[in-house]
């Protein structure tokens, strides 16, 4: 009976698996063609914005508290603004959270913590060049370069841990369903009764033949759970991607941080880049509960399947950890190119 019910998901499971695959074959295919147009429109946003930063900040060295209030409101509806623009915060956080189960609480803290990084890697990042090396803009430019390619790299290898514990987790599961093994050891009649038989096992041979698993019920924990081995890589993963976000220095925030070193206001420029933060924490955070909110539905009026939800959950985390590692191998080559990476 049980061979025959997995026998037959076996066909809606590969026609689901053809249609995933085909559904991100057809995403990455769009995405090719349509980057240089997205790239090109972020950075025309993305100068509009930070030319009316530029002039309210001019503005501040006037120091009147009305012009400072006005900069730093103007900064934090930046952050928001700026962070619902093309971004791989977004994409890391909005797939990790539709494939993985994570909690509410837990979403929300690592949103927060990966924009409060981001503000604060910019902060460190102008503030070690200038005050410590006296560095120029320009170099500043150059070396927060860096820091955004290792941001994007860090974003791939969140895809390969993503694939790695993936399949990981699915041979362990495997390997932990149970056998049932039926066999009858001993054949007694019972003596009020000769004609009717009894099934009795052997209590010294059970004993002797007891293998320990999850569903022995001797009351001890042989191995871990699926969930305890689980717990270290999800702890990695969460850091991983508050590195991942936290490592891009905001671009809006160092050109602050460099036009107020250069008027004499830079405390000005880090509380505006902190309030950056606080908006992009705003908006991805309101990203990853839309996230949550909707896989929930989804789970709500999706017919509960312990093995197709396996088969499933797999999939998914193997075309997420696909994708995170093409958007970030794509975003590392377009610090170079302005168009599609392969066109060169």
């Amino acid at each position: 009976m049980q061979s025959t019910r997995t026998s037959s998901l076996k066909p809606s499971n590969n026609r689901l698996f053809w249609v995933l695959l085909v559904g991100f074959c057809s995403f990455i295919y769009l995405l090719y063609r349509e980057w240089p147009y997205l790239l090109m429109q972020s950075m025309r946003w993305q100068k509009d914005i930070n030319e009316v930063l530029t002039n309210s900040l001019m503005d501040s060295q006037a120091h009147d508290i009305k012009t400072i209030l006005y900069f730093v409101g103007l900064s934090f509806a930046y952050g928001i603004l700026h962070s619902l623009g093309p971004g791989h915060g977004k994409v890391i956080v909005t797939t990790y959270l539709a494939t993985h189960p994570t909690k509410i609480k837990t979403s929300l803290i690592l949103t927060v913590l990966a924009a409060l990084t981001q503000a604060l890697v910019a902060i460190s990042l102008v503030s070690v060049l200038l005050w410590g090396f006296n560095a120029s803009m320009k170099e500043v430019n150059q070396q927060s370069i860096y820091f955004i390619d290792a941001s994007y790299l860090i974003m791939a290898y969140l895809g390969l841990s993503i694939i790695y514990s993936a399949i990981k987790h699915h041979i362990h599961s495997n390997k932990q369903q149970p056998k049932v093994n039926l066999s009858i050891n001993k054949i007694q009649l019972s003596p009020s009764n000769p004609s009717s038989a009894m099934l009795k096992p052997q209590q010294n041979q059970h004993h002797l033949s007891h293998k320990h698993d999850q569903h022995c019920g001797c009351g001890h924990k042989h191995f871990a759970s699926a969930e305890d081995i689980n717990q270290a890589t999800n702890l990695k993963q969460y850091i991983t991607i508050i590195l991942g976000i936290g490592m891009r220095p905001c671009t809006g925030a160092i050109m602050v941080l460099l036009f107020s070193h250069i008027m004499g206001l830079y405390w000005l420029g880090v509380v505006s880049s902190f309030l950056m933060g606080v908006g992009t924490a705003i908006t991805i955070s309101t990203i990853a509960l839309l996230t949550i909110s909707g896989k929930k539905i989804i789970n709500i009026y999706r017919k509960p399947n312990k093995l197709n939800t396996r088969y499933i959950s797999l999939v998914a985390k193997l075309l997420a950890g696909l994708l995170l590692i093409t958007i970030g191998l794509l975003l590392s080559q377009s610090q170079t190119y302005a168009v599609a990476p392969f066109l060169k």
